[in-house]
């Protein structure tokens, strides 16, 4: 039976690391064990949150629903043109799915805006 060639091998003392077969014997030539690894850290930290959105963020899909209604509205006064309100009854329905506080306005003004566009087409209410 041949021994191993020479190199290195798991330690046979049981340290964990390895140690030197020089082709006939093992030698006093060894390593420690590898330290453990360890992801770096991220450039954020995890116990951190991101601030709530405020104004604008944080209503912005409630506040598009009144401008629109307001310009169709607008459009419907003063050289009467009725607008079905598609638009605020989309971003009404964003408002809802992004879970805005002024959703459920914003709902009903979008509701608002088509059946007053609805009437007029209608011919119920005059513009």
């Amino acid at each position: 039976m041949t021994a191993p060639a020479a190199g290195w091998y798991p330690d046979p003392h049981g340290t964990g690391g390895t140690r030197w077969w020089d082709g006939g014997a093992w030698t006093e030539h060894a390593a420690p064990p590898p330290a453990p690894w360890t992801p770096a850290p991220a450039p954020w930290s995890s116990t951190t949150t991101a601030p709530a959105p405020t104004g604008w963020r944080r209503h912005r899909y409630s506040l598009l629903v009144v401008l629109f209604a307001a310009v169709y509205l607008g459009l419907a006064l003063t050289v009467h043109i009725a607008v079905l309100g598609v638009l605020p009854a989309l971003m009404a329905a964003r408002a809802v799915q992004a879970e805005e506080p002024l959703a459920g306005g914003a709902v009903v003004i979008a509701i608002a805006s088509v059946l007053l566009a609805i009437a007029g087409f209608a011919g119920l209410w005059r513009f």
